[in-house]
């Protein structure tokens, strides 16, 4: 596997020109089987049972994302990363490390890279939004400095015709 120091963490922008060549590697990965595309599908899969909710539900949009990666495009993580500039904030979601490499310092090289994001854009705080059944993220959030500030609440919505007949 190598050294973490031989990963890249980039921040890219699927929207950017600059980073579509780039993007387009990282989606199909060295084989196929190790590329962004397929990362995401393990994290909507892994949030679907950590949640007990459809895996559909966490479905990763085509925002800005930080990728690590090694030299021939292995992708052994990514988390998306919104900026609200009106509140001076860099919000990070979907944190996905590859169950092989965690407790290795790919989730915390991501966070410093979306921390620099945070420091260069002179912003004052970053959030990040965990499920209260996701502890190994709350902790690895802890870890990295994150504090508990919020309690958020979720409604289901049924789409189904109540008012039949």
């Amino acid at each position: 596997m190598g050294k973490l120091t031989e990963y890249k963490v980039m921040l890219l922008n699927p929207s950017e020109e600059k980073t579509k060549e780039l993007m387009g590697k990282l989606i199909k990965g060295t084989n196929g089987e190790d590329g962004l595309e397929i990362a995401m599908k393990a994290y909507q899969t892994e949030m679907g049972l950590i949640t007990g909710n459809q895996p559909h539900l966490f479905l990763v949009r085509p925002t800005p994302v930080c990728v690590a990666f090694t030299e021939d495009f292995k992708v052994f993580g990514f988390m998306t990363v919104g900026v609200d500039p009106e509140t001076k904030t860099v919000c990070v979601e979907h944190a996905y490390v590859r169950p092989e490499v965690r407790k290795k310092g790919v989730f915390t090289l991501m966070m410093k890279r979306a921390e620099k994001l945070t420091k260069d854009l002179k912003f004052e705080r970053m959030v990040s939004f965990v499920f209260c059944e996701n502890y190994a993220s709350k902790q690895a959030h802890e870890k990295f400095g994150y504090k508990k500030r919020m309690i958020g609440y979720i409604k289901e919505v049924s789409n189904e015709d109540e008012y039949r007949g």
